[in-house]
């Protein structure tokens, strides 16, 4: 339930920067903790490290994971290059 909460709410952010019509709504698929988070920087992605070993990245529109890597622990970080 956290795990999904901690995605809701950065959702909510990163659709407010993106675009005003994206509601804020649960992002489901990590089976442990989220512990980073990172907005891309046309605010049309996320991208979500956790506790499961894997990153993420989401489109923000259709709510869409793509699993970009599996990891030996755990994705405490994560970001965008500015370009």
């Amino acid at each position: 339930m956290i795990r999904s909460a901690i995605l809701s709410f950065a959702l909510g952010c990163a659709g407010a920067l993106a675009d005003d019509s994206v509601s804020p709504r649960t992002l489901g698929g990590h089976e442990r903790w989220v512990l980073s988070l990172a907005v891309s920087p046309d605010g049309k992605q996320l991208a979500s490290g956790s506790g499961d070993q894997t990153l993420r990245l989401w489109n923000l529109k259709s709510g869409v994971p793509k699993i970009l890597g599996s990891f030996e622990s755990a994705v405490t970080a994560c970001a965008f290059s500015p370009d």
